[in-house]
């Protein structure tokens, strides 16, 4: 199944454009909070915005030891960055909150977010999953999304000295129909289909000095994704012919979103990592122009009117 794409090049591994060495893309005396930060996509977004010479990194996930192992891979770039770790559950609404206060107190306002926790539910049917299986999936991955969308705008309230980024991490699944994802859990494309929208209506209601995506991170050779392989009908036979996308693209991909350059991304608007940022900045008017282009809506809609 070919993939759609925004862009005429659609990329699977890391470029020049996105790489942390890039002047453009610095990171310079910005801290940094990243959940879901002791593997995967989380905690190479880390290390990327550390070798963009961030000023602090804030560690966020439910494991401390995995916590410490991208604290350590960050210390080994030599990058003069403090970093803070600490253990959080995003669906925790008590512990979502002294979380961004620790850090803030720390460190002063928390300039980006990137929300990487998620939640990958057992395989089942929705007759005969379990509730704690369904709902843990709403639990981690929307819950989550707006407890930590909530404590940050309520800790570091936006401002023109002080502007914010907050990037959720959402699914590609959530788009394509159901016909074709039938051996993906139906909880896992449901929220993650939330939590484009919940972007949309972060923008909407913040429309001065905070930006807020929702994007699509790639195919990565993750826990998560290896799961969801194995649930498929032939995995072995998926394993073939799917072609991962390399993590540094994804965490490229975000250092340039909360760039400079990205700032021209209108917020609110569903963005795949694999979309070249160079065509994505020369097209940013379209964007602008047009409220419906990159948001979730019904395939189709608006429809012609008939009289």
């Amino acid at each position: 199944m070919s993939t759609p794409s925004f862009t005429s090049k659609f990329h699977k591994k890391a470029y020049p454009f996105i790489s942390p060495t890039q002047p453009e893309l610095s990171a310079r005396g910005k801290v940094v909070l990243v959940t879901g930060s002791g593997s995967g996509i989380g905690q190479a977004t880390a290390i990327e915005f550390a070798q963009a010479d961030a000023k602090a990194l804030i560690l966020c996930g439910r494991r401390k030891d995995a916590l410490e192992e991208t604290k350590l891979k960050i210390d080994s770039h030599r990058k003069k960055v403090e970093v803070l770790i600490i253990p959080l559950d995003v669906s925790d609404e008590y512990q979502v909150p002294f979380a961004f206060q620790t850090a803030k107190s720390t460190f002063g306002d928390i300039d980006i977010v990137i929300n990487s926790a998620g939640y990958f539910p057992d395989k089942g049917l929705l007759k005969d999953t379990s509730v704690s299986n369904f709902w843990t999936a709403f639990e981690v991955n929307m819950k989550g999304s707006f407890l930590v969308a909530q404590a940050f705008l309520r800790t570091c309230p936006p401002s023109e000295k002080h502007p914010k980024i907050l990037i959720i991490l959402s699914s590609a699944l959530a788009v394509y129909p159901g016909s074709l994802m039938k051996s993906v859990p139906a909880a896992y494309p449901i929220t993650k289909l939330a939590e484009f929208k919940f972007a949309e209506y972060l923008a909407v209601e913040n429309p001065d000095n905070f930006r807020v995506y929702a994007i699509h991170p790639g195919v990565i050779d993750t826990d998560m994704s290896k799961r969801s392989i194995a649930m498929a009908p032939d995995p072995e036979a998926l394993r073939t012919i799917l072609n991962y996308e390399d993590v540094e693209l994804s965490a490229g991909f975000m250092l340039w979103l909360c760039s400079e350059r990205g700032r021209c991304m209108p917020s609110g608007r569903a963005l795949w990592i694999n979309w070249d940022v160079d065509e994505l900045e020369a097209r940013a008017h379209e964007l602008k122009k047009d409220p419906f282009l990159l948001t979730i809506g019904v395939l189709g809609w608006p429809f012609a009117r008939t009289e």
